[in-house]
């Protein structure tokens, strides 16, 4: 028995080899990883450094300002114990010099303001274009592999498990939870390909196979969907979030199927379900 994208360790802790390798049938060579970053890249990021430095300069002069508008407006009260009256006696006394401090520092909680939108503006910009150059290269890599454009993506969990009393049990870090890459995922006549954006896995099944529910709580490291985690399509599967990057569900999935008659389980979250039984035909029981 092996768990399709898992690793087995229960012969070799330290064993690295993920169950499915066997049915890699094209990789995307190391070159193209070590071309991803192009030189004019190098020139873009000079650039945004600089726009960095001046941003934060502009923020360094917006806090002065207001620290100045601030202490001009509060060095007068050099009494711990004021009442209201003597605070209103003091600004009767200088009136001039409390409307000077109140402009400055108005102006500078302006500058304070317009300095966060403009780091929040910069650093969106580049966020998005980040995501631009990802997902151009991701295009290249499923292109060499020969994944079809309008091929299906769904989440498909990778983990380290055992086989004890042969039954599978996970050796799951509750402090990060399993990984959860998106594949592409399409047929090829009776084959199975997977994609990710290193290898192209074709795999042939012996039958069209089942698909089975497991409870128990997982957890996993990512949220791929545009849709929040606790919103929409995917209120109904009560995922709950644990720090920044740990979502906790309580059902998931496995898709099982056998090849040349080795048994494999390929496990993948609840919300997943009806994309990997349309692709794969699988019969279940599970309504």
């Amino acid at each position: 028995m092996k768990v399709l994208f898992g690793v087995n360790l229960t012969y070799d802790e330290k064993n690295e080899k993920e169950d499915g390798s066997e049915f890699i049938i094209r990789r995307v060579p190391e070159s193209m990883f070590d071309d991803y970053e192009p030189e004019e890249n190098e020139t873009v990021t000079k650039e945004d450094k600089i726009k960095e430095w001046k941003i934060r300069f502009f923020n360094i002069i917006a806090v002065c300002v207001l620290g100045v508008g601030a202490l001009g407006i509060l060095a007068p009260f050099d009494d711990e114990n004021l009442s209201f009256s003597s605070v209103i006696d003091i600004i009767g006394k200088n009136p001039i010099w409390f409307s000077v401090s109140a402009v400055i520092a108005i102006f500078g909680v302006f500058l304070v303001v317009k300095g966060i939108r403009m780091e929040k503006a910069h650093f969106e910009i580049n966020e998005q274009d980040t995501e631009e150059e990802i997902d151009e290269f991701d295009r290249k890599c499923y292109e060499y592999l020969g994944v079809p454009e309008d091929a299906d993506s769904f989440e498909i969990f990778g983990m380290c498990y055992k086989i004890i009393n042969n039954e599978i049990v996970f050796e799951h870090n509750s402090a990060i939870g399993f990984s959860n890459p998106e594949m592409k995922v399409y047929r090829k006549g009776d084959c199975l390909c997977f994609a990710d954006i290193e290898n192209l896995y074709e795999i042939k099944p012996d039958s069209e196979g089942r698909i089975e529910k497991h409870n128990g709580e997982i957890s996993i490291l990512c949220w791929h969907k545009e849709e929040k985690y606790n919103k929409g399509a995917y209120q109904k599967y009560n995922i709950r979030r644990k720090g920044l990057l740990k979502y906790v569900m309580h059902t998931y999935y496995s898709y099982d199927f056998t090849v040349n008659g080795e048994e494999y389980k390929m496990y993948f979250p609840p919300y997943e379900f009806e994309n990997v039984m349309k692709i794969t035909g699988a019969a279940t029981d599970t309504i």
